[in-house]
């Protein structure tokens, strides 16, 4: 009866516009019942992992809530999944309890307190004590949990005793055995991280946009869609056993080896550390290979390796009495927040960037320094006249580490509409966007990264400017309709310059169909993803403009919410300047 009722229900549903006439009270429960059925089939796909509908289905029912808002404005639901794409969802990603406290670790830096520590630690237990030795990754930490053998949950640190659940993100990291290779009960810990290699190998800058490798790992495991953590290359370490080890008299080494057996990536730079002296060598080696090492470290973590004298050591609240942290010297300075303003990048993303008193760290003058989104802002609680501590991450990107004295009396919020064309901006996911597309900021900025991926000579930030402020340029195809008088009166360019210029432009047409569509910087379509369409036979514009989400879709390594974008971005302005290109003699 109940399953016979539900198919009454969405038949009445999806009855063509007008069949059924519509008062304000249907109107009202209709709306609810979609807002309701559509947030929980995105729980469903993008955090469970067990879809129960097609995609197509639900695109109908998104689709029919999207008319009936149309229809009925003033019914439109403050949480309406139509408004915010993923809204929400991070809050109702189930809390995971940690068996024990995901602690912090106590810091030293300099290698006299270290030590210190080490041989406090020998004088406290009266014994000789042995360590081990590891790398600290800059990655963000993660709790896996293995029942006989196979994963069966993956937990963020959190708050340290509970964290969210991030089974579906965690199953997508490569190195990360599903199955262990004994069927074993265990719960352990690592650090999840980026290799350096694979973003400069990946040749996709569109999906990496993004500040430091660390809050880069971090942002993927909190995706809402699993498959789009999938595209971020991310890798792990296992550090620590938490629970389901053999044998009470195994110490740290020994306990690594074990997980390596079972499966686990261990790091292989791990040392033992025999005698104290030899405390201050691995952090000299450490410090020198730092630079040629493929993941971000920022220091070493020395653990006592009998378990017996760690449960001895105990914990204080916050970390454990038993490891000591020591950090690299980072390049750092002391300066004042002057000023938040936001940039437009092309594709439309608000970005609020920190306006510095300038400062000098190492051999550079730093003023300004990326905020990446509210949520960053909101977690340092960051207000304009604040002073703060500024760091260079790797030693090059500046980065507000956090606020040593608050000199405002609230957070800076991000602006409702955008500061260039004052079009309302909208909340997509984690981050803000500016909608119109014809927005200066974006204009100059797709047409700046047209320029120089089709490598047309002169064409820089400055001269685009100009020829845009002059109504001579707007869109990608009106740089094959300049003529000679439109360039004469630039500075600049005499009939030489003009005549290389030309040049330039008429061997740009003979680049492939995959430097033309990476040009034009449709949202999703990096250089990965447009291999991959090429590779399954799209290899013209006008085959990807053809298809449909469900097509794109079910393309191996594209999916649906990379579909979407990509869908989206051909939107009738794009197909326009790919029309007009291909009069121009370009290969699209």
């Amino acid at each position: 009866m109940k399953q016979r009722l539900k198919y009454i229900i969405l038949f009445i549903l999806f009855l063509p516009a007008g069949v059924l006439s519509l008062d304000h009270d249907n109107a009202e429960k209709k709306i609810k019942y979609l807002s309701t059925e559509i947030a929980r089939h995105n729980y469903l796909y993008y955090v469970l992992g067990q879809p129960e509908i097609s995609n197509q289905e639900y695109d109908r029912l998104y689709n029919e809530l999207v008319r009936l808002e149309k229809r009925f404005p003033g019914l439109v639901l403050p949480d309406s999944p139509t408004h915010r794409a993923g809204s929400k969802l991070e809050n109702i990603f189930p809390l995971v309890s940690h068996p024990l406290p995901m602690l912090s670790l106590d810091k030293s830096y300099t290698v006299s307190d270290l030590v210190s520590w080490a041989v406090n630690i020998q004088e406290i237990t009266k014994k000789k004590i042995f360590f081990m030795a590891e790398e600290k990754i800059d990655g963000t930490a993660i709790e896996l949990f293995y029942e006989n053998g196979v994963l069966v949950k993956a937990a963020t640190r959190g708050d340290g005793q509970s964290g969210y659940d991030i089974t579906a993100n965690a199953r997508t990291i490569k190195t990360l055995p599903l199955k262990l290779d004994k069927p074993v009960s265990i719960i352990v810990r690592g650090e999840v991280f980026i290799r350096k290699s694979r973003i400069k190998n990946s040749g996709n800058e569109e999906d990496y946009d993004t500040g430091s490798l660390r809050n880069m790992a971090a942002g993927a495991l909190r995706k809402h869609c699993s498959r789009e953590t999938a595209k971020i290359p991310l890798d792990l370490f296992i550090f620590e056993a938490v629970s389901g080890v053999p044998g009470k008299d195994m110490d740290h080494g020994k306990i690594l080896e074990w997980l390596k057996n079972l499966g686990f990536p261990i790091n292989s730079h791990n040392q033992i550390i025999n005698h104290i002296k030899d405390i201050a060598g691995f952090i000299d080696k450490t410090a020198v290979n730092r630079d040629i090492l493929d993941y971000e470290i920022d220091g070493i973590v020395l653990k006592v390796l009998d378990r017996k004298i760690r449960n001895r050591l105990g914990n204080t609240s916050r970390f454990p009495r038993w490891a000591m942290a020591f950090k690299f010297e980072s390049l750092q300075a002391v300066t004042n927040l002057e000023n938040i303003i936001v940039q437009i990048s092309r594709l439309g993303r608000a970005t609020p960037v920190a306006i510095l008193k300038p400062v000098k760290i190492g051999n550079s003058i730093i003023s300004r320094a990326s905020l990446n989104n509210q949520d960053y802002i909101n977690d340092l609680g960051l207000g304009i006249g604040d002073k703060i501590r500024l760091v260079r991450k790797g030693d090059v990107i500046p980065v507000i580490e956090d606020v040593l004295e608050k000199n405002s009396s609230s957070t800076w919020i991000m602006p409702v509409n955008c500061p260039f064309c004052n079009t309302r901006l909208e909340n997509i996911g984690e981050h803000v966007f500016c909608p119109n597309y014809d927005c200066y900021e974006q204009v100059l900025g797709r047409l700046v990264w047209f320029a120089q991926k089709m490598k047309i000579k002169y064409l820089g930030p400055a001269l685009i400017k100009s020829l845009i402020k002059q109504n001579k340029i707007h869109n990608p195809e009106d740089f094959y309709s300049l003529s000679s008088d439109d360039l004469k009166h630039l500075k600049g360019f005499g009939s030489h310059k003009i005549q290389q210029f030309k040049t330039s432009l008429e061997k740009s047409k003979d680049h492939p169909f995959e430097t033309i569509i990476l040009a034009l910087g449709i949202q999703g379509l990096g250089r990965h993803n447009i291999m991959i369409l090429k590779n399954a036979g799209y290899n013209s514009a006008d085959m990807i403009i053809s298809s449909d989400m469900e097509k794109l879709a079910e393309i191996k390594g594209i999916g649906r919410e990379t579909a979407r974008k990509i869908i989206k971005g051909f939107n009738p302005d794009i197909q326009k300047t790919i029309q007009a290109l291909k009069k121009n003699g370009l290969r699209l």
